[in-house]
């Protein structure tokens, strides 16, 4: 139960937080819309998740699908870029990249099953998650710029 709150918490706080991104161009495609809609899958498997190894391989499964479209989108806007700009942008993300693992090896460190059970899968899945999907979100606000 407390699970399955926070996971509509969660959700629904991303969902809302970027539903203004549709306001820029009504006719647009509205991004958090459409990452929603092809996330619920992982979603689903991780609501239905039962115990820290199945709550783990759904957080897994989740964040590989987040990380294959932020390579997806990053390498679509790169192509548009010249070449000034991709060596920017390049360094941009990797910049994003050490954050990234810096931040991962924060959250593995602190949010471990010694400190907080087995729980720490949902909390490190969701801080994860969160992490990927802002990135995504925001390399999708760009490519809508295109």
């Amino acid at each position: 139960m407390v699970k399955t709150l926070k996971t509509v918490v969660f959700g629904s706080a991303l969902f809302l937080s970027f539903c203004s991104w549709a306001i820029d161009n009504p006719d647009g495609v509205n991004k958090a819309e459409e990452l929603d809609s092809n996330s619920v899958v992982y979603i689903e498997k991780i609501n239905n998740a039962t115990g820290y190894r199945s709550t783990l391989l759904a957080y897994t499964e989740y964040h590989q699908f987040l990380s294959r479209e932020i390579k997806s989108t990053y390498e679509d806007i790169a192509l548009k870029l010249t070449e000034t700009e991709r060596d920017t942008f390049q360094t941009s993300h990797g910049a994003w990249e050490v954050f990234l693992n810096s931040q991962f090896t924060f959250i593995e460190e602190v949010w471990s099953k010694d400190n907080f059970g087995t729980s720490s899968a949902i909390d490190r899945g969701q801080f994860k998650a969160k992490l990927l999907r802002d990135r995504l979100l925001e390399l999708q606000y760009y490519q809508m710029t295109f």
